[in-house]
This record gives C-alpha cells, sequence and structure tokens, in this order.
C-alpha cells in the first residue's frame, strides 16, 4: 500500500499490510437426532448439546456418530493446514473428521483428548481434497453436555464462533 507523506503529499510511502481472512468456524452443525439412547442437539449458541444413556455396548469402537446436517456432508476445503479444536470437556464424546481425497483409502483427524479435557490437532489437507466433521459418543456413556467444536483455517485454534 502507498500513501502520502504528511510533510510532502507529492512524495508517497510504501507501507506494508497484512490482510488476514475473518475467521470462520468451518464445522457444520449435526442433524438434530436421538439415536442409540443419546439426544443430539443444537444449543441457542451453535454449540452440540449431547445428552443420554448409550444403549451400545461400553467402548469407543461401538459409538454413535452424529453428521452434518445431511448424513455424511462433506466440505470441500482449499488445500493447506486446518487446526481442529474444542475447550470444553469432552468425557464419554469423539470429535474428528473423516479426510476423503479423491480414490485413497478415508482419513480420520481425530481430536485428541486426556481425562476428557480437549486439545487441538493440526492437519494439512491436500488438494482434491474434503472434510466430514463428525461427533461421536462412546458406547455405554452417559452423557449430559455441550461442546463447541471449532474447524478453521490455519494452524492455531481460536475462541469459539459458531458456524455460519
Amino acid at each position: 500500500m502507498r500513501v502520502a507523506s504528511i510533510l510532502d503529499p507529492t512524495k508517497t510511502v510504501g507501507i506494508p499490510v497484512t490482510v488476514l481472512a475473518p475467521l470462520k468456524n468451518l464445522w457444520h452443525a449435526p442433524q438434530e437426532q436421538t439415536a442409540d439412547g443419546i439426544s443430539c442437539t443444537v444449543a441457542s449458541d451453535g454449540g452440540i448439546r449431547l445428552k443420554g444413556v448409550s444403549t451400545l455396548p461400553e467402548g469407543i469402537s461401538n459409538r454413535t456418530d452424529f453428521y452434518p446436517l445431511s448424513d455424511g456432508q462433506k466440505i470441500a476445503l482449499p488445500a493447506g493446514e486446518y487446526t481442529l479444536s474444542c475447550k470444553d470437556d469432552m468425557t464419554g464424546i469423539i470429535l474428528f473428521c473423516i479426510m476423503s481425497v479423491d480414490d485413497q483409502p478415508d482419513r480420520y483427524m481425530i481430536i485428541p483428548t486426556s481425562n476428557g479435557n480437549a486439545k487441538t490437532l493440526t492437519f494439512t489437507l491436500p488438494e482434491h481434497a474434503s472434510v466430514t466433521p463428525v461427533v461421536g459418543v462412546q458406547g455405554g456413556a452417559t452423557i449430559d453436555l455441550t461442546v463447541h467444536p471449532m474447524l478453521e483455517d490455519g494452524d492455531t485454534a481460536h475462541d469459539y464462533i459458531p458456524y455460519q
């Protein structure tokens, strides 16, 4: 960007300018439904409300998954780095993205948790890829919580903003 000097308006000075893209949450809200004893709704703040007692056998491999508004909806994104995060208690649930690239097998980008405390996961999305955000509830879990997942462009996890 070039601007005129205050001292001499006939001279211009170059000023470096960085334009930042607006922060955007790419995590699509799941369908509101009840499955396997778990109710999934969208809270007034855009968070995902999960409540109930899972009727499935205990364990993460027996989970109930809730997908975006269109079951299994894939979100096409440009190649680059993305960060998946959630700062809420995640005891009994798992947040992840399924990455699909052309004819390759799907890859699962799973947010790591420790004692229910959520972390962040940064991953690189190659060309011609898409993601499907999923929230899963472990089999046998009793839950009553609201989570606020974020999927955003770049390698930094920001505070939650609702999907737009």
